[in-house]
């Protein structure tokens, strides 16, 4: 990963048709690159991408039906074993896996004093990313990022986010918001943005 330098923030401002150090529009990225940043790190972490996507519909379902909020984010995780007393209670309030958790935290969910809703909000994002039946986990942040930044794009030119292909190079003020905000090289700008154009092509289907 990298961090989002003064140079990446003004191109990405200048793609959005803003003037330079446009505070709300910094925090606004920052937000954005942070909560992709986590999600990489959360799939990266995670023992399998569907039993994560499994615990995260089970939690859903579980906070829905009732569970006990603290419960759930501070118990240990649920094992089914003979001899345990009120199973059914036990099996709602039961714990949560340390790297969903993490993630949680890192979305502003205090474990000490929790928002349902804020949990919910953060669990159903993971479940509702667009995504391959197949395929390496890190894309699933990188597509989750992709529609956080088309929304932006959007919402400040009016225009939709669209990608241009010229002699082997994706162009255009969308592409260069996704270079300065997704491309590790120092060389952002130069670099090749063909797989970041194709990704945004095969999600945009899908939503």
């Amino acid at each position: 990963m990298f961090e989002l330098s003064d140079e990446r923030l003004q191109v990405a401002e200048k793609a959005l048709g803003s003037q330079p150090h446009n505070p709300a529009i910094r925090d606004e990225l920052r937000s954005a690159f942070n909560q992709f940043q986590g999600l990489y790190s959360l799939w990266q972490q995670a023992p399998t991408p569907g039993k994560l996507l499994d615990e995260c519909e089970k939690v859903l379902n579980r906070l829905k039906k009732g569970a006990n909020i603290l419960s759930v984010l501070n118990a240990r995780e649920y094992q089914d074993a003979a001899g345990q007393k009120d199973k059914k209670a036990q099996k709602l309030n039961a714990g949560i896996s340390g790297e969903l958790l993490s993630y949680l935290i890192l979305n502003g969910v205090d474990p000490d004093a929790p928002q349902k809703s804020k949990i919910i909000d953060v669990v159903s994002r993971i479940i509702e990313l667009p995504r391959k039946k197949t395929g390496r986990p890190e894309e699933y942040a990188r597509d989750g990022f992709l529609l956080d930044l088309a929304k932006i794009f959007k919402r400040e030119t009016g225009k939709d986010a669209t990608s241009s292909s010229n002699i082997g190079r994706a162009s255009g003020d969308f592409m260069d918001l996704c270079r300065a905000m997704m491309i590790p090289s120092n060389s952002f700008m130069d670099a090749d943005g063909l797989a970041i154009e194709k990704a945004w092509n095969r999600v945009k289907k899908r939503i």
